[in-house]
């Protein structure tokens, strides 16, 4: 049996099932493992939903999450470019990302100061909007798994733009730098 969502995004029971969250399950969870959870399900979903894209209301339904909290989760997942939104009429309309294009371009790498270390991945994706190169940075949490904390998406037909801004800004603040110290 199907079910039709705020008149956009179908789903069957066995799909309901799937995404379902156990509220009693989250209870006894610690709040980043609950955080980790939720995302991951909103993040499928929104993977499912690829070419229609989800509602607030759908992912609520789906899940039987609040929508209070799906809302805070979708709109993080835009914060840090898992994600993006557009509206339609009264909708707000979530999306995947898009997918990464070719995996083998995919490079992860670490920086290191004295003080702390950084992990980074650089992607190619596309959806409906072009080709883009998607920049995350992740942290690593005490069970050395990762999580991202931020991204930026630059469309690949303003790269070469974006590095010669990016080293203009390099070069100022080396300058600055070598001001400062005299």
């Amino acid at each position: 049996m199907q079910h039709k969502v705020s008149g956009m995004y179908i789903v069957d029971e066995e799909e309901r099932n799937e995404y379902s969250i156990n509220p009693n399950e989250l209870r006894y969870l610690p709040p980043s493992e609950k955080k980790k959870l939720i995302r991951s399900v909103i993040l499928r979903l929104l993977r499912k939903a690829e070419h229609e894209g989800i509602t607030v209301s759908e992912v609520a339904a789906i899940t039987g999450l609040d929508q209070r909290t799906v809302s805070r989760h979708l709109e993080y997942l835009v914060a840090i470019r898992e994600a993006y939104s557009i509206e339609r009429g009264k909708y707000k309309i979530y999306f995947p990302n898009g997918r990464i294009m070719h995996p083998f371009l995919n490079k992860d790498f670490e920086l290191s100061t004295a003080r702390d270390t950084r992990y980074y991945n650089f992607s190619f994706l596309e959806n409906q909007y072009g080709k883009f190169i998607y920049v995350q940075e992740k942290s690593k949490d005490t069970f050395n798994r990762f999580s991202i904390s931020g991204g930026i998406l630059i469309n690949l037909e303003c790269v070469e733009e974006f590095l010669e801004h990016f080293e203009d800004f390099v070069r100022r603040v080396k300058e600055w730098k070598d001001q400062d110290s005299k």
